[in-house]
């Protein structure tokens, strides 16, 4: 049954590029979602059968799925005055720059996209930059190399923005641990050791650590060795491949000895650990912009109205979509005097997750505001 009414779906958004979702048409918001509606069409038959999905297409539809009962939540809310249009990012037909420049494009208001293309985000933030609007980055840190954009607002943090936090972690909750900077060769390691290293000599007192460079067949010995019985242990895991995470959670969970914490990068989120590997004492943590507490009410009326309508189980991506949906349409569709950022930030503007939007200038002495990125970071436990 979820299968059919994903067909259903993709049949709707197939014939449709634009979706009016609201009786009165007055502000007009834009989505942007990595559909990969083409994968679903042969010769333009659509050819999905039996109970074959294409994966390409999971992310895009849960985030479009989000975004659809962030509708309902508004129109619940009487409010009413948007019209709201839908746009396949990976959709061969249409690249970005032609929908930005059509007739049906003119007068948007707000533009939110999910898509993780370099060249998209920066086709978007020409517009926004141009015609003055706000241009939301929902799922991605990537900030595509804009510079110079004060109405792009990146929703999830940078990498650089991660690392900083790791540390602040680090001094406020952790500051008399042994801490221990795990890492391996890479230039992604590198890059993300030397952001640890640059804000932590940033400190009035910065961390002692220790740093251990490992290979993919490290041993129990190699990190036991850094540990000390006597105090807490904290482990900066500053690298991204699932099957050393994987390994680094199992030695930590068998030294029943040591008290030990495991902190991540946000790429941590995505990664499967096993969780049989959880035990009491080892916490696995990792930074996230994001946080969804399945005792949140709201959270389980999405769940109830989802599982009623899809027969399963919502994922992260469609608390995402309607987060960011409900907290940056209803400031579009309000005539409040305030501006943006006061009102993203503003206490009763917090959907699930806490956010705190800043101005980043990539060079300190520069007059213009290169972008906006959510600082608030949250941390969270993988197991």
């Amino acid at each position: 049954m979820k299968f059919c009414r994903l067909l259903t779906l993709i049949f709707t958004i197939s014939i449709c590029s634009q979706i009016n979702l609201f009786a009165q048409e007055k502000v007009k918001i834009a989505v942007f979602v990595p559909l990969s509606i083409d994968d679903a069409f042969t010769n333009n038959e659509f050819s999905v059968s039996g109970n074959s999905f294409p994966k390409s297409m999971y992310a895009g539809l849960e985030f479009y799925n989000g975004i659809l009962m962030g509708v309902d939540s508004l129109n619940r809310a009487g409010i009413n005055n948007i019209s709201l249009q839908i746009y396949d990012s990976k959709s061969s037909n249409k690249n970005i720059e032609s929908i930005v420049n059509s007739v049906e494009f003119s007068n948007t208001k707000l533009i939110i996209t999910s898509s993780n293309l370099k060249n998209d985000l920066k086709a978007l933030s020409n517009y926004a930059s141009a015609n003055q609007i706000p241009l939301i980055s929902a799922t991605l840190p990537n900030e595509a190399g804009v510079s110079n954009n004060p109405y792009f607002f990146i929703f999830n943090p940078t990498l650089r923005t991660h690392c900083k936090s790791i540390i602040n972690y680090i001094q406020t909750n952790h500051s008399k641990a042994n801490v221990i900077y795990l890492s391996k060769t890479g230039s992604f390691e590198k890059m993300v050791a030397d952001y640890c290293t640059e804000f932590n000599t940033e400190l009035d007192k910065p961390i002692k650590w220790k740093q251990k460079i490992v290979t993919d067949s490290f041993s129990t010995e190699e990190i036991i060795n850094f540990l000390d019985s006597t105090k807490q242990n904290v482990i900066i895991g500053g690298v991204s491949n699932g099957n050393l995470v994987n390994k680094l959670v199992k030695i930590a969970a068998d030294l029943k000895a040591y008290k030990i914490n495991i902190i991540g990068l946000p790429v941590w989120e995505q990664l499967k650990i096993d969780e049989k590997l959880a035990r009491v004492g080892l916490n696995v943590l990792y930074g996230s912009s994001y946080s969804f507490n399945k005792k949140n009410r709201l959270i389980q009326y999405i769940d109830k109205k989802y599982s009623e309508k899809f027969f399963g189980k919502p994922n992260d991506m469609v608390y995402k979509g309607y987060e960011s949906f409900v907290k940056f349409a209803t400031l579009a569709a309000s005539n409040s005097s305030s501006s943006f950022l006061e009102a993203i930030n503003a206490t009763n503007n917090q959907i699930f997750s806490f956010t705190k939007f800043i101005p980043i200038k990539m060079n300190a002495d520069a007059v213009s505001i290169d972008y906006f990125e959510n600082v608030g970071i949250q941390f969270l436990r993988k197991l």
